[in-house]
């Protein structure tokens, strides 16, 4: 009888080499090993789209990883013999059949899967910047790799960007920290007007010249809690914002806002949304909420803080 493993077992690793790890994220029970990616509709099918430890359905479930694994979980991969037909590859394929850009991080990325290009994320919350610094990082990965080998935009807000922690995301993922800080374009403003000239007139350039997949805006109503600025102007100037960021995805990129500061403006920014995500605190945990989706329901999670702020590290060494 074959031996099942779970991701959470104190493995010695033997093998250097990275494997594709396939596994049920609900249980954690790994499901095959690969040295090269395979479409993932491939091993749900292997399974008949069920978990054989969880029964959960793998369509929502299956996950993978690239790690090292020691020489016992290596499970020979098979792919389902339903004809011996050799089928075209089609022209398209959906999106649930590819890895694509994540957290690759099983709390949050049960909650909204993959990000598509040609989006607009809104993370509200307090530790809505540690998720978008993750993402500044995952971002440089290859693409084989779940990354979007791409450099980052990154327009601060709020100066509230973290070098410390994208530092310590990157020691995680085996890669130097001060060529990642490289990769992130980063431009701060100080009053409303400044920033609304970064957004509306030079991100469009900066993304020309940089070719960035990526781009961040940290804590975009930070600057509008001024008193002094008044409600009418501030919704002219936040409405103005809205829609660039809403053109921007015609450029097939990912933009990631965060919503730190609670202003009455955040419906105007979340309105044009096509995923909205909470993350806030509740006594050292983590409540992630999904509030907008385009095809998924509204949904929560809790983990841990230390969770996400030191997910496992489970790329190769660079």
């Amino acid at each position: 009888m074959q031996q099942h493993h779970y991701l959470y077992e104190d493995i010695d690793i033997t093998n250097q080499t990275p494997f594709f790890v396939f596994y049920c994220s609900d249980c954690l029970r790994v499901l095959r090993t690969h040295l090269e990616m395979v479409p993932p509709a491939i091993v749900s099918a292997g399974f008949k789209n069920q978990c054989p430890t969880c029964s959960a359905k793998l369509e929502s479930t299956l996950a993978c990883r690239s790690m090292q694994i020691p020489e016992k979980w290596h499970l020979p991969f098979e792919h389902p013999r339903k004809n011996n037909v050799k089928r075209q590859r089609p022209m398209f394929q959906s999106a649930s059949s590819l890895l694509g850009f994540t957290f690759n991080f099983t709390p949050l990325d049960k909650l909204i899967g993959c990000f598509e290009l040609g989006s607009l994320a809104v993370f509200t919350g307090r530790y809505a910047g540690a998720a978008s610094e993750l993402l500044c990082l995952r971002a440089q990965l290859p693409i084989d790799e779940g990354g979007l080998d791409s450099s980052v935009i990154f327009i601060d807000g709020g100066n509230c960007s973290d070098p410390y922690l994208f530092s310590s995301y990157a020691k995680q993922y085996g890669v130097q920290p001060e060529r990642s800080l490289k990769n992130v374009v980063t431009s701060r403003a100080f009053t409303v007007h400044q920033l609304a000239g970064l957004i509306i007139r030079e991100l469009p350039k900066a993304i020309d010249e940089y070719g960035s997949k990526l781009i961040v805006i940290s804590d975009l109503l930070n600057l509008f809690s001024d008193p002094q600025i008044h409600r009418e102007e501030a919704k002219i100037i936040i409405r103005k914002i809205s829609e660039t960021l809403k053109q921007l995805c015609s450029r097939n990129v990912i933009t990631i806002v965060t919503l730190t500061t609670v202003t009455p403006y955040s419906p105007m920014v979340t309105s044009r949304a096509d995923l909205v995500l909470s993350l806030t605190e509740n006594h050292s945990r983590i409540h992630g909420s999904l509030l907008k989706h385009p095809s998924r329901r509204n949904a929560s999670s809790q983990f841990p803080l230390h969770e996400l702020l030191r997910p496992p590290r489970i790329w190769r060494e660079r």
